[in-house]
């Protein structure tokens, strides 16, 4: 069963459209593999690794960047620049309201290609 939907916040911050999940339920890298199933979206660096508690790494969809981050026991996902319209926010937002477990290999092959990116967008 599915209680993504429950743990998730929507929250607008400075006028950009942010999202929380929060609780420790879903880790930041099965995140990731499941946003990567969005035709477009790709994972482009990270700023720490899969297994610490501050993990950060960034995406694009649609020539817009996104920063997923580990703030506390929370994943938080937000636009990087303020003026990234709320409707494609809003349809990676809609995209993880459809999260399915990530099979282990899905979890373990995500792991090492997010390791291997670059630290730095």
């Amino acid at each position: 069963m599915n209680n993504i939907i429950e743990r998730i916040e929507l929250y607008e911050n400075e006028e950009e459209l942010s999202l929380k999940i929060k609780g420790f339920k879903y880790s930041p890298i099965s995140i990731l593999v499941h946003l990567e199933k969005l035709d477009g979206l790709n994972v482009i660096a990270k700023k720490s690794w899969g297994f610490t508690d501050d993990f950060e790494a960034y995406f694009t969809y649609k020539d817009f960047t996104f920063v997923l981050f580990t703030p506390f026991s929370e994943i938080e996902i937000e636009p990087d620049i303020k003026t990234t319209p709320k409707e494609i926010t809003k349809e990676i937002f809609d995209h993880l309201n459809k999260y399915k477990t990530i099979w282990f290999y899905s979890y373990i092959k995500g792991l090492f290609k997010y390791a291997l990116l670059p630290s730095n967008k």
